[in-house]
């Protein structure tokens, strides 16, 4: 066979590598060819008995596609809107359709999952760039509560709207490109063997929506809604800590009033609504923080021409009732924005 000399003149055999033999390219390509041929037929029966059932694409809610969003209002003009707060106001406030009655309104969901919407609300205020509406969606845990009051009085870091990197920015919008349009994507199979067996029913279709939009698509027609409504209620008695008191109410209400001077200033706007909540959860809300002594106090203590508005001050929103206690089932969430629309136009609250 061939012989190479090392460094040290010793004879060596050389390496297969350094072999005129070559393996013909086809014998190695084609099976690599066959197996992408089967795997996209059977990715394409997959995605054929997905859309058979109703299964739509769809791109779920990320941080990422938050961030995204959060881009976009920071750099939206005066007249645009951008709703805060925690699960409530992202399930029961519809952004397309408040867009829709405010005359085209520009409307911006940043609602986050167990987060009060103050930290939000402090970082559009520090971010020079914005300068429009924020509508703080708040329930009484996360406004009056002492452990969501903490971070003003200890100075604890406070959460933060995410931020993209060239890298992540480019794979949200790739994912989202391919998750709008591959129904495959938006459902693990693993979730759905059963249905793809024929052992049990489909999931029903969801709700279609951008996904830039954040509309929510969990339904609660399925829910054990009186169980749920328990837990809700367990979790508000002792979420949040213990009620603030008055000194430590006064105090917050001021911190906040100090945000809402330094963001009137460049022409920014801050609404306070407070979200509907029903049965043994607002039983709990209602005895924990009695609304004369804070929801009432709070409102009148408020920065001028700053407005706090309830929803359960008005017959026809708090009309609306929560299936699990603490949200509205998302099928109304339309209706209630449209009618919640409505009352802050008609209280001069908001424009159109």
């Amino acid at each position: 066979s061939p012989r190479s000399r090392c460094s040290h003149g010793t004879d060596v055999p050389s390496s297969i590598f350094n072999s005129s033999a070559r393996v013909p390219l086809g014998s190695l390509t084609a099976p690599w060819i066959g197996a992408v041929a089967v795997a996209a037929s059977l990715l394409g029966a997959l995605e054929a008995t997905y859309r058979a059932h109703g299964q739509q694409p769809r791109a779920d809610d990320s941080p990422g596609v938050l961030a995204l969003v959060a881009e976009r209002a920071k750099s939206a003009g005066p007249d645009a809107i951008v709703l805060t707060g925690s699960s409530r106001m992202l399930l029961d406030v519809d952004a397309p359709a408040l867009t829709a009655a405010l005359g085209g309104r520009k409307v911006f969901q940043l609602a986050q999952n167990g987060i009060s919407c103050l930290p939000v609300l402090e970082q559009l205020v520090l971010e020079t760039r914005f300068a429009g509406t924020v509508i703080c969606g708040t329930e009484p845990t996360s406004l009056f509560g002492i452990h969501e009051r903490d971070r003003e009085r200890t100075g604890e870091p406070r959460l933060r709207l995410p931020e993209l990197t060239w890298a992540s920015r480019f794979n949200v919008v790739a994912g989202i490109y391919m998750e709008e349009r591959l129904a495959i994507l938006g459902r693990d199979p693993r979730t759905v063997g059963r249905s793809l067996l024929g052992f049990r029913p489909w999931p029903p279709p969801e709700r279609s929506a951008r996904t830039l939009d954040r509309v929510s698509r969990v339904g609660l027609a399925t829910e054990d809604t009186a169980a749920a409504d328990r837990r809700w209620a367990e979790l508000f008695e002792t979420g949040g800590g213990r009620s603030t008191t008055s000194a430590e109410l006064g105090a917050t209400t001021e911190y906040l009033n100090a945000l809402v001077r330094r963001f009137a200033s460049r022409g920014g706007r801050v609404i306070w609504i407070e979200l509907p909540s029903s049965g043994r959860t607002r039983a709990v809300e209602d005895r924990r923080y009695p609304r004369e002594r804070y929801w009432e106090w709070f409102a009148g203590h408020i920065e001028p021409g700053v407005s706090a508005f309830s929803v359960h001050d008005d017959p026809a929103l708090d009309a609306f009732k929560c299936p699990d206690g603490s949200h509205l089932d998302p099928s109304d969430a339309p209706a209630f924005t449209r009618e919640l629309a409505g009352a802050l136009l008609h209280r001069k609250l908001l424009r159109s």
